[in-house]
């Protein structure tokens, strides 16, 4: 396959209830438009994954560090899209919403839900999402 670049992303799966937050990617988005995924974004040049995952999730769902508990994160997954000819090298986390919190959707996404972990399979979701949510989901007991 042939890949044109590699692009440095964080995914972020945030979970309160037992349940994981999906976004429906708005029709401005260059990338998936009306596809689901988790928070995410590119990886500033010189920030730390965490940092950059922490950012994106306050600009993207209006949700400050102090209300996040971080659970689980896993090394960087590559994953291609052949169409595009980009590698998206995805450094996963997973957060755990500490008290129930109300989700403020930015331009970026248009619709949100909570979803049973079992569930997510039933999403059109961007590429290689079910594999990196795999990399970091922990069943969570509240």
């Amino acid at each position: 396959m042939q890949v044109k670049k590699t692009v440095p992303i964080v995914t972020c799966f945030l979970f309160q209830a037992g349940k994981v937050l999906l976004l429906r990617r708005s029709p401005e988005r260059k990338f998936y438009p009306g596809k689901w995924g988790a928070v995410s974004g590119y990886l500033e040049k010189g920030k730390s994954p965490l940092k950059q995952a922490i950012s994106e999730i306050r600009e993207e769902v209006g949700i400050d560090e102090s209300d996040l508990e971080l659970v689980n994160y896993n090394d960087p997954i590559d994953v291609y899209d052949a169409q595009k000819t980009i590698c998206w090298k995805v450094y996963p986390f997973a957060f755990r919403l500490k008290n129930h919190m109300r989700v403020r959707l930015d331009w970026e996404n248009e619709e949100f839900k909570w979803i049973d972990p079992k569930d997510f399979s039933a999403f059109d979701t961007v590429p290689g999402l079910d594999e990196v949510f795999a990399a970091v989901f922990v069943r969570l007991t509240e």
